[in-house]
């Protein structure tokens, strides 16, 4: 089959995700488990081993998830299309030994991002990690990777009695740093990061850098500052960032305001794992 065949297969996947809108009507979305399901049903894998095992089935859900209105964000969706994905580098990383240890990913993410951040032709790196489903093993993740040389936690907010937000950075400029946005598969997930494979999104150019609304000694760079220009008109992109966008987040996430997705913030994780994340010495 082509790449066209199985586009076509992961569009009409079963949705079992229900969500309510801002008006209380009901949506529907796939889950991973509806992806694997499909896959399974017309013989691309016989158990989800064999998914987590094949980059090309991992990246295609992904970019059939993102083409989906639950991500929230109209520009993330027009991205997700093969033709406009110019500049956009999609890596599976499963480490030195394909497992999930977070160590093994960690070293292999820190290299992958600083090659982007050095090659022209990178405007930003998504990092796929579809053996990672456990919540333990993703805060990990995130404490190993604040311990390489220009990477840091720049923020630990709480979020409700049971999730902390954590916002990772990774320096990609003088005096810039990337703030790092991550997805995945875990309920206690705002509805629009609700991705069906665990990811890291790090924008690796400081063009178009903003002042951090936590600091004054450097700049932020956003996947939002990525250029669409060879997609959308300068007019387009207006409308689509200040009408369509704000709509369609509205919609996912019921009209409430939900701090969980704010850009500045990489993963929400339980305060109990977070904190012994912390403790422990790995």
């Amino acid at each position: 089959m082509t790449h066209s065949d199985v586009r076509s297969i992961l569009r009409s996947t079963s949705k079992s995700l229900l969500l309510p809108d801002e008006r209380g009507r009901k949506m529907r979305f796939p889950t991973r488990h509806d992806y694997i399901r499909q896959l399974k049903e017309h013989g691309f894998i016989t158990d989800e081993a064999e998914f987590i095992a094949d980059d090309s089935l991992t990246e295609a859900v992904y970019l059939d998830w993102l083409r989906r209105s639950q991500v929230g964000c109209i520009f993330a969706q027009l991205l997700a299309r093969p033709r406009n994905r110019t500049g956009m580098r999609t890596v599976i990383v499963r480490g030195s030994h394909a497992s999930d240890d977070p160590t093994e990913l960690a070293i292999e993410i820190d290299h992958l991002v600083n090659e982007s951040v050095n090659d022209a032709s990178n405007e930003a790196i998504t990092v796929l990690l579809p053996q990672m489903l456990s919540i333990e093993l993703l805060a990990r993740l995130l404490w190993e990777l604040s311990h390489f040389s220009g990477w840091m936690i720049e923020r630990e907010q709480p979020w409700r009695p049971s999730l902390v937000r954590i916002g990772l950075r990774v320096e990609i400029g003088e005096d810039v740093v990337a703030e790092v946005l991550g997805m995945g598969p875990y309920s206690f997930f705002p509805n629009t990061r609700q991705c069906p494979i665990s990811t890291l999104e790090v924008r690796t150019k400081p063009f178009g850098a903003r002042p951090s609304h936590v600091s004054n000694t450097y700049l932020a760079s956003h996947l939002a500052q990525i250029p669409v220009g060879h997609v959308l008109t300068t007019e387009q992109i207006s409308v689509l960032s200040k009408k369509f966008t704000r709509a369609l987040r509205n919609r996912i996430l019921a009209g409430e305001e939900d701090m969980r997705a704010k850009a500045s913030v990489t993963y929400s994780i339980p305060v109990a794992i977070w904190k012994a994340t912390k403790s422990r010495d790995f």
